[in-house]
């Protein structure tokens, strides 16, 4: 892995560049739709999963910045596992990580085009809920100019996102007062059918992924990957991370409280108290224009106005964060030799990652056009994200036991308490993402496994001759499709598809683990192999699933879980080649 070649990326970021671009991965479409959805799903009860959400990423923020100032790498989250499990054992939490940042430009774009319906109504399809052909091609084209933008120069895109994020959070702060001053009606809050959580306390932690709450939390994690691209990362990143997820939150619950308690439920033709009725009313295209359309006092229609100017340009900026950050998760998978080289080319006059802009461009491309709708993408899009997640405790642990003098520039506090629980919160975030996206959560991350071992490291750890390679890669493949189908055409029969899937998982890795020699790089693979076939059954069987095992047993029977696997992660960690290269080469890296 050459470390010396990431001072060819430009070092151009300052502190409030780096914050703006984590508060504008996370103030994207998620202020508009998860909004909406959160008070469909639960109600008032919503403002409990706002406070839990932001609390969890908070965690994560501080955990992960240790890492962060540790390796001020571009492309970061794919690489901080390998440097405390090795190669094999990062892949898969890379690959996880891969996925959903190339899944993230497309979720932001059709956000911004359905948005933008209301004034052009051609683009998007209300009744399907998708985008016409028109706004597919118009969403490509925004795409492509974003992709322009990255190539051009990161300092170009720091500045004109910088911009836009001020002018949004001003329109923001507009929104809260003049809901709280002129509808608000608090009622809403605690007088109507059902009370403050009219469907169950149990939808407060269901609710964290399917409504988009999630996924707009994730992009505190952007600010960590522009980190190679900071001027003084040990400054900038404790600083932008955590203070991004705290100023979001505070927002965040002020605009779902002025969103509920501002409901007009006759204008939204709804009856009152029938907080699910909101998923098919018409204020699902722009919930805040139509509630302040609706109050009919001027000053707000006036401003309803500048609400969808301002919910376009929110995931405007968002969009760019996310195009950047899947160009740089391909250099960073480049750079650790997961891909081949010519993938992590670095251009010699805007030093920017210039084919990893290119490639996640058109992967991007690939991922819009089947998925034209926000509600389609964003969970399993969250699900790779807090999957990535669960790296960031048990990879600080591991480096406090195999490298405790190495400087840290920041330290997580009471890190015996807040690495379990960070692996912890991951763990059991991925898991209330539900069944039927587990289920395809799993079969993507396994599925990416062959691509390994086609790496020259993969080849090297296990042994593997371009005949062995081959045989076992297509049996692979063909074993797992076969699973998915049953689960596709059969899903009642789960111990069909869940047992050729682990048969052909765990069976399959330990062939690898004992062609490796049993070999450290290999062992710590294991734990995604056995974490995978676990999460299946539990999530199968749970109260997200068919309900055999009812709420809050199945939740406590995973936190188990979810504990066992910390420990058993963090006993397989070592001190890894790549750490040892890193140490080696840290002086290039800090240029």
């Amino acid at each position: 892995m050459p470390l010396g070649e990431e001072v060819k990326l430009k070092k151009a970021l300052n502190t409030w560049q780096i914050f703006f671009i984590s508060f504008s991965g996370i103030f994207g479409t998620g202020f508009l739709f998860a909004i909406l959805s959160g008070a469909a799903y639960s109600g008032p009860a919503i403002l409990v999963t706002w406070i839990i959400a932001g609390l969890f990423f908070i965690i994560f923020g501080i955990v992960f910045t240790e890492l962060g100032t540790m390796f001020p790498f571009s492309g970061s989250l794919v690489r901080y596992h390998i440097f405390s499990h090795g190669s094999a054992g990062n892949f898969q939490i890379g690959w996880t990580y891969l996925v959903g940042a190339i899944a993230g430009p497309p979720v932001e774009v059709v956000g911004m085009i359905t948005l933008a319906s209301v004034f052009a109504p051609q683009l998007y399809d209300p009744h399907l809920g998708i985008l016409t052909t028109l706004g597919i091609l118009v969403a490509i084209g925004l795409m492509g100019f974003f992709a322009l933008v990255q190539y051009l120069g990161v300092n170009i895109y720091g500045n004109i996102n910088a911009g836009l994020t001020i002018l949004k959070v001003g329109v923001i702060i507009l929104m809260i007062m003049f809901g709280f001053a002129l509808i608000f009606r608090p009622e809403n809050l605690y007088a109507l059918r059902g009370h403050f959580a009219p469907y169950g306390y149990g939808t407060v932690f269901s609710a964290l992924v399917v409504t988009g709450i999630v996924y707009s939390y994730t992009g505190f994690r952007q600010g960590l990957d522009f980190a190679g691209e900071a001027k003084n990362p040990s400054k900038s990143l404790p600083i932008a991370t955590i203070w991004a997820v705290v100023v979001s939150m505070v927002l965040y619950i002020l605009l779902q409280i002025v969103f509920i308690g501002g409901i007009n439920w006759s204008a939204a033709g709804v009856s009152v108290g029938n907080w699910s009725g909101l998923y098919t009313s018409q204020w699902t295209g722009n919930p805040f224009y139509y509630e302040f359309l609706a109050s009919k006092i001027n000053i707000l229609v006036g401003f309803a106005l500048i609400v969808v100017a301002i919910a376009i340009i929110s995931p405007f900026t968002a969009m760019g964060v996310y195009s950047g950050t899947a160009a740089r998760s391909i250099y960073g998978f480049s750079k650790s030799s997961y891909l081949p080289t010519f993938l992590g080319k670095v251009d010699k006059r805007f030093k920017t990652p210039a084919i990893g802009i290119l490639v996640s461009f058109i992967i991007a491309i690939l991922f819009l056009l089947p998925f034209p709708s926000w509600y389609l993408l964003v969970g399993i899009t969250s699900s790779f994200g807090v999957y990535s997640y669960m790296q960031a405790g048990v990879t600080a642990a591991v480096l406090r036991k195999t490298k405790p003098n190495f400087p840290r520039i920041f330290r997580t506090p009471f890190g015996s308490v807040l690495f379990p629980l960070s692996f912890v919160l991951a763990s059991m975030l991925v898991y209330w993402t539900g069944w039927s996206i587990v289920r395809d959560l799993v079969y993507i991350v396994d599925g990416g496994l062959p691509l390994f071992l086609m790496a020259k490291k993969g080849r090297e750890i296990f042994k593997l001759n371009n005949r062995q390679l081959s045989v076992y890669s297509a049996i692979y493949w063909i074993g797992l499709a076969i699973s998915a189908y049953f689960a596709t055409i059969m899903p009642g029969n789960f111990f069909l598809y869940w047992g050729i899937l682990a048969v052909l998982t765990i069976a399959g890795y330990f062939v690898l683990y004992s062609r490796s020699g049993y070999s450290r790089e290999a062992r710590a693979l294991s734990w995604t192999v056995f974490y995978n076939a676990i999460i299946m059954i539990v999530s199968y069987f749970g109260s997200l699933g068919t309900n055999s095992i009812t709420y809050p047993w199945d939740y406590l029977i995973f936190l188990v879980v979810s504990i066992g696997f910390y420990y058993y992660i963090v006993h397989i960690g070592f001190e890894t080649d790549e750490m040892k290269e890193f140490e080696s080469n840290k002086f290039i890296v800090q240029e």
